[in-house]
């Protein structure tokens, strides 16, 4: 049982933290629209892209800033100090070297069988029949999945698996 807490605890507590927080999910709704936007696309190039691109990165920083702020306890206004910084890393000070390794053990699992479940999902054919049901045939199925796959990710996999990654430097 110790083991399975060891392996599945900063997973637990991600998705914990993930859930418990509306504006750190709040702030995966647009990245994720963005991302969908930008794997329809039948190319990247062109400003709009660039625009979505610099939105969705910029997106991603506030949120990681906002994680760490939450699991810090601080403000996001004092996240540009240095003594916020030292407060926060010092945690990585403190990540025992073999729980690490068992962490990292569940990171694998937990992230890759998110990643194999939205694979197994979101397979072409059920998303064409997805489209269908929608009255949306005339979408393209392989872009809509990609699109699909893109959004879904950026949701979720994205955030909990960096919220994981900062758990286990004890940085949250």
């Amino acid at each position: 049982m110790v083991l399975i807490q060891r392996i599945l605890g900063p997973a637990a507590f991600a998705f914990t933290f993930y859930f418990t927080h509306p504006a750190v999910w709040g702030l995966s709704l647009p990245v994720a629209a963005l991302r969908m936007w930008q794997g329809y696309q039948p190319a990247a190039r062109g400003a709009p892209y660039v625009v979505a691109e610099l939105l969705v990165e910029g997106g991603r920083v506030l949120q990681l800033a906002l994680v760490l702020a939450i699991g810090g306890a601080v403000s996001l206004r004092q996240m540009g100090s240095s003594a916020t910084w030292l407060k926060i890393l010092q945690g990585a000070g403190r990540t025992d070297f073999q729980e690490f390794v068992w962490e990292l053990v569940g990171y694998a699992l937990v992230v890759g069988l998110m990643n194999l479940a939205l694979a197994a999902l979101l397979q072409e054919t059920h998303v064409a029949a997805l489209l269908a049901r929608l009255g949306l045939g005339a979408l393209d199925p392989l872009r809509a999945r990609q699109a699909l796959l893109l959004g879904l990710k950026n949701l979720f996999v994205i955030p909990t698996s960096v919220i994981i990654l900062f758990r286990m430097l004890r940085l949250v």
